[in-house]
């Protein structure tokens, strides 16, 4: 047995027992596919920032870190990026990252959405419930659609405000990085 330390979802510390190399190089390149959906869905979540939402990452709330979020007209959404397979470990966790957004902002936790995001996928909005827990998947190519689609439910002065709250102490609130181009000359 081999041991292996690390973060889990949520940013806090543990430790693995693992049987193998083989079992270690599987858990990393998992770990390197979600990154990789990570960075293309907020590719996809920067594209809302020009239509009045706001990208949330890495915001902590409590024992809780959200990795990412979504806030706009259309509604507050915690957001699990994932490459192209989900499980329901998944939709709990993206699920504690909704309730914890929903007790931040003093909100029913009914008002806070979950979403499992599936990297380079076109799959509609799927909902599903097991055991207490709400969540929608959905495919990255059709994120941008859907969350347009959805008839506005923040208006401008709560938006302003939510904003606010989740800004109050520091950078919570991420906006994209600046473009580089390379120098012309």
């Amino acid at each position: 047995m081999l041991r292996v330390a690390g973060d889990d979802e949520q940013g806090k510390p543990i430790e693995l027992e693992v049987a193998s190399l083989t079992q270690l190089s599987r858990a990393a390149a998992l770990g390197d596919a979600i990154a990789d959906a990570t960075r293309d869905v907020d590719m996809v979540l920067f594209a809302l920032e020009t239509v009045g939402w706001v990208l949330l990452r890495e915001v902590p709330l409590g024992d809780v870190v959200v990795r990412r979020g979504v806030v706009g007209p259309g509604g507050i959404f915690a957001i699990a990026p994932r490459p192209g397979r989900w499980s329901v470990e998944d939709l709990v966790a993206v699920d504690a990252d909704a309730a914890a957004l929903a007790g931040a902002l003093q909100l029913p936790r009914e008002d806070v959405g979950a979403l499992v995001v599936l990297r380079g996928s076109a799959q509609g909005p799927h909902s599903w419930h097991h055991e207490g827990i709400d969540g929608v998947v959905i495919g990255e190519n059709m994120l941008l659609e859907w969350l347009m689609s959805l008839p506005p439910r923040l208006g401008e002065d709560t938006l302003r405000r939510l904003g606010r709250d989740l800004d109050a102490e520091g950078d919570r609130v991420r906006r994209p990085p600046p473009v580089m181009r390379p120098h012309q000359g």
